[in-house]
């Protein structure tokens, strides 16, 4: 996405693919609540440029989408899910298998999400975002969603990846859960 043109075709796929796509209007701004720049103060270059361009991504069935600045402002409800909907649903998990708090947060200051899916399992994609390997997009399920998989060097990478599975050829990726 170094270039505006790899976006802007991106993006145009996925609206052909029935996906909604609104982007932000010129002169209008949407930025990151402060929170989530104290938490993630270095963010890849490529998903800022995402995120100071569209406002909603998400597919036809409404049951994947990009996480777009205006939805780390949502508050956490019962009825809808947020941005960190599954670090809260582990951090909330009172049963046998707990997790130690602690480490649940100190795998998510380090793994930002920016998709998620929940049309069969829970999914998501996110970046790397401490030191080792930042920027890389790794995928969690819901089995394990702190063990995740590499799937692309960048989100670059990753739109080339989805590209190719939202034409359906995902090749070796489990992309195809994210059309």
């Amino acid at each position: 996405m170094g270039n505006p043109d790899e976006l802007t075709a991106y993006l145009n796929l996925l609206r052909s693919k029935g996906w909604t796509v609104d982007e932000i209007r010129p002169g209008d701004h949407v930025e990151l609540p402060p929170e989530i720049r104290g938490r993630y103060p270095r963010i890849p270059e490529q998903y800022e440029r995402f995120l100071a361009r569209v406002r909603t991504c998400v597919n036809a069935d409404e049951t994947t989408w990009f996480l777009c600045a205006e939805d780390f402002h949502q508050p956490a409800s019962d009825d809808s899910f947020t941005w960190n909907e599954f670090e809260r649903m582990e951090l909330d998990d009172g049963g046998p298998r707990a997790a130690d708090p602690a480490e649940v947060r100190r795998f998510w200051d380090e793994h930002m999400p920016f998709m998620l899916s929940v049309g069969g399992e829970y999914q998501y994609l996110g970046f790397r975002v401490g030191n080792d390997r930042f920027g890389s997009v790794v995928e969690g399920y819901d089995i394990d969603l702190r063990d995740p998989t590499d799937i692309a060097a960048d989100f670059d990478e990753f739109m080339r990846l989805h590209t190719n599975a939202l034409n359906g050829d995902a090749g070796n990726t489990t992309l195809f859960d994210y059309v």
